[in-house]
């Protein structure tokens, strides 16, 4: 995860019992700087945990899939976009995940998740992760997750908010997203 940060570009990290803290790389809010992967919008540090890892010594498969989540529901309340199916009275439901594994983690190594939109629908929209072990930024896992913007009340799919959308537009193209 080397170079030089890009405009627009969040990144966040976070540790078991540790605040959050995030960087936008405009200038507008610089609480922490981070190094993340060049193709990601937003970034989220897992460090792995004992409970992680299975019988073989390192991380489960199962759980990669918590680790993109993770990243997925910390960028969605950063970035303000809970906020806007909250207001609209609608939730997302996932409808397909995936993930291709790399290399090994075991404990105590740190992941560097990132997040970044590759597709929206009319009512869905489609998220691809990369998770870089973070003390020789290899590749470990990459996935991809397609969630639908969903009434629960009446149990079905919905079409994205119009403010939802201008959001994931925002993402897909790199331009900063202020959290509503």
């Amino acid at each position: 995860m080397s170079g030089s940060p890009r405009i627009g570009r969040i990144a966040c990290v976070a540790t078991l019992g540790a605040k959050p803290s995030y960087a936008i790389r405009d200038g507008l809010r610089a609480t922490h700087a981070v190094s993340y992967a060049v193709t990601s919008a937003f970034t989220h540090r897992i460090e792995v945990r004992f409970r992680d890892c299975d019988a073989m010594g390192h991380v489960n498969n199962a759980v990669y899939f918590t680790y993109f989540e993770q990243a997925r529901a910390v960028m969605a309340e950063t970035l303000g976009l809970r906020r806007e199916l909250a207001q609209a009275g609608l939730g997302v439901i996932l409808a397909h995940t995936s993930c291709d594994y790399k290399e090994q983690v075991v404990f105590g190594d740190q992941v560097d998740v990132g997040v970044r939109m590759v597709a929206l629908g009319r009512t869905s929209f489609t998220s691809e992760f990369e998770a870089r072990r973070v003390r020789d930024e290899a590749v470990v896992a990459v996935g991809r997750s397609v969630q639908a913007v969903f009434d629960y009340d009446v149990n079905r799919t919905t079409p994205i908010p119009d403010g939802l959308r201008a959001k994931l537009e925002a993402l897909m193209i790199g331009s900063v997203v202020a959290a509503s």
